[in-house]
């Protein structure tokens, strides 16, 4: 395993970012909204796609219009890059017809079923060879093929279907024979007569059709006569457009396997097309056909295409004779029994044979593809069931395989009796969490069969409760599944949510700790930088942190005393209640000359229980002196702590203090900027807490744009004061 660095330049709000990428394992990023997660993500998108990052260029360049500096991304090794984001939503997963695009090689497709069908060819490929590769065969094959579907038969397969174009009228009405024309046609007999009257007549409509209405004549442009008026009138009431075209086209599919047919025939029916008053008799003669055509389609089509599908598992017994009778049998046959069909025909009638005497090896390898597909899909579903359970999502999942490489994601909402209903929209029918959980587990799935050498995950789980984010990354991650999971992938996971790193680098256990890195990332004026989240050096839990803090003397006191007051918080049931040293520290904060218990400061604790929470305090803060502590806590000496103080989680912790002098300064921050007022309030209270944080001694985890508010609002406070 080796580790990359990438160093993205000029993208967006990223002047300069560098990062680290750990190969082989989750390298999980950390930071704050805004630092720029998913221009890194879109940046290493675009480059290893071949594509500029000229969509990246920060506003700033565009105004300059300085086309000098370019945005740009250095170091990056991968180019079958896999992202999940909004656009791979919104590209491959919640099809109008399927639920997931390439259902097949996302799901099924793998080395193992590429193995096991090229076995399967194999034992075929001379039967598979003539059918599908010989020249001759295959324009018997389409034609065939072609005349079945222009031939169109009733269920009985005893009539041709009359809902085909053109067939009603050749046979019922008979405007497509060229047989005793009308009187005032006489002049076009020779035309009538000729061995291509079907093609003229095709052509004299066309001509009648597209420019009959010009006065002139569509072929020698002379001036309408009333003769000629009434031999097209004529000429359009005894024959139809349609039908003609219908017996044109039956008639030059017959020409192009003329060799193969019976000659005799052949001229019998070609005749009847043309001009047999005999109706009846041409439909015996083309449903004959037809029913021949199909009988060599079919069975040129099976060998032509067999493969692991051509036959179900549970009719393997059936195999045999199934295959047997992919043979021809050209004694049965009246049309194609000429001496070349025959020469055509035989090869593959003895391949076929050939193929029997081996039937055995062959009924053996197909039931090897079929176990292998009724496995995997059973594998895939129960795997994507098991998800969904753990998830909390009432839904269970099926893949219907067509045939052919090709299968369908189902997905199924279960009913309070436990029957399955069909989900035909899911992208309307599922919640948003329930949307991306499920398109979480099918890109993993998908990236898995496309062999992506990175994998991107862009803020993947932060809106999910807690519950549905360790199913989620547990199945992700699934320790041993290599094969099945992204579990020693190079994965790349933008975030942030602190919990998966509390959750899978602190806690650990739930991925294996050699496969496993984070950072944290920090954005300071354009400048992205990464430090290394170390277990139990860098994260400590949330009591043990403020503890620490509280007992540092290097600290400024109100910096300590808002350790102290929230490690409190964090062990003891109600504070305000049951810890006197806690009221004591509140006073404090609130400015009050004396301790007390209430807000308004006229409730004051007695001495002896005074003294006892003075001497808890004094097991973090040594020297704590109440009266001493107070004048720390005036306006004008928090100011200049405020000033003094080089850590920004500090800095909020001293202007929290600040702010709760009076309501006049809560009023003025308000005024200021009320979103800096809640970040504030929010940040340092513990409903808002992990159980562990990053070591704020080490790691700048408050909002840039936050710590600049602050400065402003501090220097208007002094200003107030001069």
């Amino acid at each position: 395993m080796s580790t990359r660095n990438l160093v993205i330049e000029n993208c967006n709000n990223i002047t300069k970012c560098e990062v680290s990428l750990d190969e082989q394992k989750l390298n999980i990023k950390y930071a704050i909204n805004g630092t720029g997660k998913s221009t890194i993500a879109k940046a290493i998108k675009l480059s290893s796609s071949g594509k500029t990052l000229d969509e990246l260029t920060p506003f700033d360049l565009i105004a300059k219009k300085d086309k000098t500096i370019k945005p740009s991304i250095s170091g990056l090794p991968f180019s079958n890059v896999a992202v999940f984001d909004e656009d791979y939503l919104k590209q491959y997963v919640y099809q109008k017809t399927d639920l997931l695009k390439n259902t097949f090689e996302v799901l099924i497709y793998s080395d193992e079923y590429i193995a096991l069908k090229e076995a399967i060819d194999k034992e075929l490929s001379d039967v598979k060879t003539i059918a599908r590769d010989k020249p001759n065969v295959t324009v018997i094959r389409e034609i065939t093929k072609a005349l079945c579907e222009l031939l169109a038969v009733n269920k009985e397969s005893t009539k041709l279907s009359r809902k085909k174009g053109g067939v009603k009228s050749i046979l019922d009405d008979k405007k497509g024979a060229l047989f005793n024309p009308p009187e005032e046609l006489s002049g076009f007999k020779p035309f009538i007569d000729d061995e291509k009257s079907l093609e003229w007549a095709s052509w004299k409509l066309r001509g009648i059709s597209s420019y009959g209405k010009k006065g002139l004549c569509p072929y020698c442009a002379s001036v309408e006569t009333d003769k000629i008026k009434t031999e097209t009138k004529i000429f359009q009431e005894s024959f139809d457009e349609t039908s003609i075209n219908y017996s044109n086209q039956i008639k030059e599919y017959l020409e192009k396997i003329r060799d193969y047919i019976d000659e005799k025939k052949l001229n019998n029916l070609l005749t009847s097309l043309k001009s047999s008053s005999d109706r009846s008799t041409l439909e015996m003669q083309l449903v004959k056909l037809r029913s021949e055509a199909d009988y060599l389609s079919q069975r040129l089509f099976v060998l032509a295409n067999f493969n692991g599908y051509s036959i179900n598992q549970d009719n393997m017994q059936e195999f045999e004779d199934k295959f047997a009778d992919m043979q021809i049998k050209y004694e049965a046959l009246d049309y194609f029994n000429t001496d070349l069909f025959l020469v055509e025909i035989n090869p593959l009638n003895e391949q076929i044979k050939k193929v029997l005497e081996m039937i055995g090896k062959l009924k053996g390898e197909v039931a090897k593809f079929q176990s292998y597909l009724r496995n995997t899909v059973k594998d895939r579903q129960k795997d994507i069931d098991e998800f969904l359970l753990t998830a909390g999502f009432n839904y269970s999942f099926e893949i219907a395989i067509d045939g052919n490489d090709s299968a369908h994601a189902l997905l199924k909402y279960k009913l309070s009796d436990g029957t399955l209903q069909d989900v035909s929209n899911p992208d309307k029918h599922l919640s948003w969490g329930e949307r991306n959980a499920f398109a979480l587990l099918l890109f993993m799935f998908d990236a898995i069969s496309k062999n992506a050498d990175l994998i991107i995950l862009d803020d993947p789980i932060s809106s999910f409760d807690s519950n549905k984010k360790y199913a989620i990354i547990n199945r992700l991650f699934r320790t041993g599944s290599k094969g099945n999971s992204f579990y020693q992938k190079t994965v790349l996971m933008l975030t942030h949510d602190f919990e998966p790193i509390i959750d899978y680098v602190q806690v650990g256990g739930k991925i294996s700790g050699d496969s496993i890195c984070a950072h944290y990332l920090k954005n300071k004026n354009g400048i992205v930088t990464e430090t290394k989240v170390q277990k139990n050096i860098d994260m400590l839990s949330m009591v043990v942190l403020m503890k620490e803090l509280a007992s540092d003397s290097s600290l400024s006191l109100p910096v300590r005393v808002g350790c102290l007051r929230k490690y409190i918080e964090h062990t003891v049931a109600d504070p305000k209640e049951e810890s006197v040293a806690y009221n004591i520290l509140s006073s404090l904060v609130h400015n009050r000359e004396s301790a007390t218990y209430d807000t308004e400061g006229e409730n004051a604790i007695p001495d002896t229980l005074l003294q006892k929470g003075i001497e808890d305090i004094k097991e973090f803060i040594t020297d704590f002196n109440y009266q001493s502590a107070l004048e720390k806590f005036q306006a004008k000496s928090l100011i200049e702590m405020f000033e003094r103080e080089e850590k920004s989680y500090f800095k909020l912790l001293i202007l929290r203090a600040y702010t709760e002098q009076s309501e006049d300064v809560r009023r003025r921050i308000k005024d200021f900027n009320d979103v800096l007022r809640k970040y504030i309030d929010e940040t340092y209270h513990i409903e808002n807490d992990y159980l562990y944080s990053l070591d704020v001694r080490k790691f700048d985890i408050v909002p840039q744009q936050y710590q600049c508010e602050a400065e402003r609002f501090i220097e208007e406070e002094k200003r107030l004061m001069a």
